[in-house]
């Protein structure tokens, strides 16, 4: 709370405690010490006054005197005795010494004991900015304890979920109380500012929040359904293809559930909407991009149309949809494999909905567009001419008699273009039209090779038109042109497509060696910033400082010191166990822990096993643990039976020799002699003994401590004992800070191991609650990362060479994808994150999102062939524009909409939801660049200039008999057929042109484009030799 030290804030401050305690819920939820039913008192640094004698009733003392057992701010107070209380809080122990009557002295054994009391009450209370030059303090804390079980329930595990709702229900209503009474006036009017919160605040507040978060999906769908209705051009695919996106989650969510058998689902599962809406809208962008670029008649809707155009469709888009889902599903299943169970099964998850979605894709996405095709599309475009006033087409095969054209062609009707070529240059048989992308006029563009043919050809126009419908100029709203009168109308593209290759590709072929070795010192100075990427050296912040729990975490851990008991961690060693049997246990059930497995050889009744546990009480007392930081000794069990045993005539160590329990000369106390004065064994004895002190309800040196630090079995048989060590180490600190301290009491148990193992006590763990296990986290974070990206990275170029059937291009790619990724971590350094879950998780996950863009266009270089129609061989430079072209347009679609799904993630509250919201829109722009500028830089100046680097291609060449000499040099005008085989005179017919036309361009003069290339000027090399 905001204090200064003012009468009006102090009276703030007891109405604000009174308002709370005198709430009817606290009643129920408030801690109760006793078996009186009394709430015990809160612990506060302002006095209360006079309380009304119904207040004091109900809690465990009776007076307002005694409700505040310490020194207290009182209204009335003069700066002097302000100063005074403060100075006593930083210095208690001059008026500890003098006698001072202070609850704290009655309460303490010794002096030491109540100036510690004292110091930690200051910390409890007080901000650590306290000190003897600012005796001031800007909050101050008050501590109400709660707990169960509340009235009507038997035990805290009575109906627990029941239980557990009304004390939720209870404590927000006070909370929500509170800050409708303080937060309704300004902070000038009312300057006390409450903050109430607890850890049960802090568990129902993260999940309250969460499914208020995931709210902000609904955005991500919107948007996304906007982008795929802008792009596709149709509501209808748009309308089903969000539909089959969405489906992807039950479907996953039943084999995840169902054939998996893992039950486990939470708030971190639930992130996986926003990544596949970027995934599948990706897959559908592809796929309808494929579809409208196939090299058809676009108005013909016959089936032998349909099957051909879908054949393409599904050749083209299939692989790219497959390889990137599959590097996708490699990065989720690399998460899979992380030691943190919660982690592992977002990864399972995660990497099944990627392959429900694929499945979806194949299956689905093409009927959905064959349907839109046929039936929706015409009413789509008639819808589209009518609104927009333009002429109407009627498609081939309308009645009515349309007027021929030059040549003969009508229009409208079916043109018979030139064949188009497959990946290597040959003739394709499956389709009578020309993809333009690929197949771009020479000549035409900037940068292609050889010259412009003869125009008013009919092969020319007959290339126009089919270039015009293979590109989907007619989409809903337009109709084909009348006649198609240049070149340039053949290439008739959507306005990104004709930037992607007049204006993209042109800068970064001009500026391709200043891209390569700036992308070279990128990777270098990304790699360099991302190995500084250390673990959490703090908690894990889940709420920002606006939020009220961020800000109460926050005073929490940096403002309010620690005390004797907040934020120190506690070693405890025990003997008796020697590990747990998780052997049929179920990994993803974390309430499925295993059994204990009990140390056969544990004999904690000889006597050198008790002087054991002794010797370790005194070496933790006086800090003999090398590098433990040991700062106390918490509990130590020998010492309170010792004394118990002393208090009650025995002595100790038990030892059957000694006759102060059995035998006629006993000194013990009746119950003892009574209970244990029978046994006639040292191990009979000591067990009888331990029995009665455990159970020795209300003895002195008897604390329900001491039972929580052994274990008896059903015979009253000691079956475990531990002690406990307080340690100077706070919670939450560095992974750095923790593990010297781990070690150093792994050292400490291994040593007295070996002194115990020839009498029972050859084993002992040690373990430090939350801390241990958290640190063991930090260190799994740490690597699962770096191995979930080895891995996913090392998928990714397997899967990359065979699919670009290149191991230049698909290390070229591997090595973009290692830029993305890279710059990311780089981001997370700059922007000062450390490696936590938010962190480790999107590490891997952001492989998934920097495959797609370079496998697109690594893949569509390779299958962009060898030659131009007209038989001249491509360059690196039209093979790469002729990616960009046909790929950049789906990139940029998918792009948008995975970093416009990405956006709505920062409306969340969670800091979870916010940094995985800024790594997955810096994923996108990494990857856009990268992919854009770094890669085709790449491509244009070292990739395969033919298909003679593929690896089928030289697998053929090994098993291809050697042919005669005479079929190596074929005369011009005959060309072999791939693989020896005849080529049809057709065939023969256009090869021979095309190679006559390149002799004439080359001119037979070693400057020709050819002799560039170290051949022999207009000479074509015969593909049987490819």
């Amino acid at each position: 709370m905001t204090f200064a030290a003012s009468d009006s804030l102090l009276r703030d401050f007891q109405a604000t405690v009174r308002f709370i305690i005198d709430e009817p819920s606290y009643s129920s939820v408030c801690h109760k010490p006793g078996t009186d039913g009394l709430c015990a008192a809160p612990v506060c640094p302002v006095d209360m006054g006079e309380l009304p004698a119904s207040t004091l009733t109900r809690f465990a003392v009776n007076s307002s005197a005694t409700l505040q057992p310490y020194r207290t701010l009182r209204l009335g107070m003069t700066s002097e005795e302000r100063t005074a209380l403060f100075e006593y809080y930083l210095n208690p122990e001059p008026e500890i010494r003098n006698q001072t009557e202070t609850a704290m002295e009655a309460q303490a054994d010794t002096i030491a004991e109540a100036v510690a009391a004292v110091k930690g009450l200051r910390s409890l209370f007080f901000d650590s900015d306290l000190s003897a030059s600012n005796k001031r303090s800007k909050y101050m804390r008050c501590m109400f304890g709660m707990g169960a079980p509340l009235p009507g329930f038997r035990n805290a595990k009575d109906r627990e979920a029941d239980q557990d709702l009304k004390f939720d229900d209870a404590v927000s209503h006070i909370r929500e109380t509170v800050n409708k009474k303080w937060f309704t006036q300004s902070a000038e009017e009312r300057p006390l500012r409450p903050l109430v919160f607890g850890s049960r605040i802090l568990q129902q507040q993260f999940a309250e929040v969460s499914v208020t978060d995931m709210v902000w999906a609904a955005g991500s769908v919107v948007f996304v359904y906007a982008y795929l209705f802008f792009h596709t051009g149709s509501i209808f695919v748009a309308s089903l293809e969000l539909l089959q996106i969405l489906c992807s989650m039950p479907l996953a969510i039943l084999v995840y559930k169902l054939v998996y058998g893992i039950d486990f689902f939470q708030t971190l599962h639930s992130l996986s909407v926003f990544i596949i809406l970027g995934i599948g809208c990706d897959a559908v962008f592809i796929f309808v991009d494929a579809w409208n670029q196939a090299p058809v008649n676009v108005f013909r809707t016959d089936d032998e149309t349909l099957i051909k155009r879908m054949r393409f469709t599904y050749e083209r888009a299939s692989k790219a949809l497959f390889v990137t889902s599959f590097t996708t599903f490699a990065a989720f299943l690399a998460t899979g494999s992380s030691q943190i169970m919660p982690i592992a099964t977002f990864g399972f998850f995660s990497a099944t909905l990627v392959m429900m979605n694929l499945l979806l894709d194949l299956v689905f996405l093409p009927a959905v567009i064959v349907l839109w095709e046929r039936s929706v599309r015409p009413r789509e475009r008639a819808c589209g001419e009518a609104c927009c006033s333009a002429p109407a087409v009627p498609a081939a095969g309308d009645d009515g008699e349309e007027p021929a054209e030059e040549g003969g062609t009508a229009k409208g009707a079916a043109v018979a273009p030139r064949a188009a070529r497959d990946s290597q240059g040959a003739p394709s048989a499956e389709f009578s039209g020309t993809n333009p992308m690929r197949e771009e006029e020479a000549g035409a563009k900037p940068g292609a090779s050889g010259g412009k043919p003869a125009s008013g050809s009919a092969d020319e126009a007959a290339g126009k038109v089919s270039a015009a419908v293979s590109m989907g100029a007619v989409r809903a709203g337009q109709s084909l042109p009348d006649r198609v009168a240049t070149n340039e109308d053949a290439q008739a593209t959507r306005a990104i497509e004709v930037c992607f290759r007049d204006r993209w590709t042109p800068l970064v072929h001009r500026l391709r060696y200043v891209i390569l070795v700036l992308g070279v010192a990128l990777l270098a100075l990304t790699a360099w910033a991302s190995s500084t990427l250390a673990p959490l050296s703090k908690q894990e912040e889940w709420f920002p400082t606006w939020h009220f729990v961020g800000r109460a975490m926050e005073l929490a851990q940096d403002t309010f010191g620690a005390t004797e008991n907040d934020r120190k961690v506690d070693v405890t060693i025990t003997w008796g166990v020697e590990g747990v049997d998780r052997e049929g246990t179920y990994a993803f059930d974390p309430n499925d822990i295993g059994t204990p497995i009990w140390y056969a050889e544990f004999d904690p009744a000889h006597l050198q096993s008790q002087a054991l546990m002794h010797r370790v009480c005194r070496d933790i007392d006086s800090g003999l643990v090398p590098g433990g930081k040991v700062e106390s000794l918490k509990e130590c069990w020998v010492d309170s039976f010792g004394s118990w045993l002393t208090k009650n005539g025995a002595s100790f160590p038990v030892d059957i020799s000694n006759t102060t329990v059995t035998g006629a000369n006993a000194t013990a106390s009746a119950q003892l002699k009574n209970a244990c004065g029978v046994e006639t064994t040292q191990s009979g004895l000591f067990h009888c003994l331990v029995s009665e002190f455990t159970t020795a309800s209300g003895s002195p040196g008897v604390s329900l401590r001491n039972r929580a630090v052994l274990g008896l079995d059903s015979s009253n048989k000691l079956k475990l004992a531990s002690v406990v060590a307080r340690t100077s180490l706070a919670f939450g600190e560095p992974y750095a800070t923790n593990k010297p301290v781990l070690d150093a009491w792994n050292a400490y148990t291994a040593s007295i191991d070996e002194t115990g193992k020839s009498h029972g006590m050859g084993k002992s763990l040690q373990n430090a609650g939350m801390s241990w296990a958290w640190m063991q986290t930090e260190r799994a974070l740490v690597t699962n990362a770096l191995q979930g990206i080895a891995i996913a990275v090392s998928v990714a170029l397997v899967v990359l060479v065979v699919s670009t059937d290149s191991i230049p291009v698909g290390v070229f790619a591997t090595v973009t994808i290692a830029g993305i990724v890279l710059s990311v971590l780089a981001t997370m350094v700059a922007l000062g994150w450390e490696l936590g879950t938010t962190e480790s998780v999107s590490s891997v996950i952001l492989i998934g999102y920097s495959v797609d863009y370079a496998v697109h266009l690594a893949n569509a270089y390779q299958e962009a062939g060898d030659f131009h129609h007209d038989g001249t061989r491509k360059t690196r430079l039209d093979r790469t524009r002729s990616a960009l072209t046909e790929y950049g347009v789906s990139i940029i679609a998918g792009a948008v909409t995975t970093f416009g799904a990405g956006v709505f993630l920062r409306g969340g509250t969670i800091m979870f939801f916010q940094k995985f919201s800024v790594l997955i829109m810096a994923s996108i722009a990494y990857s856009l660049v990268w992919a854009l500028t770094f890669l085709p830089a790449v491509l244009m100046v070292l990739a395969p200039e033919d298909s003679l680097c593929a690896l089928s291609a030289m697998a053929r060449c090994r098993l291809r008999p050697k042919l005669p000499a005479s079929a190596q040099t074929p005369a011009p005008g005959q060309v072999a057929a791939a693989d020896g085989a005849a080529a049809s005179p057709a065939q023969a017919a256009a090869s021979g042109a095309a190679a006559e036309t390149a002799e004439t361009r080359g001119g037979g003069s070693p400057t020709g484009p050819d002799a560039a290339r170290g051949k022999a000027p207009g000479r074509l090399r015969p593909q049987s030799q490819l």
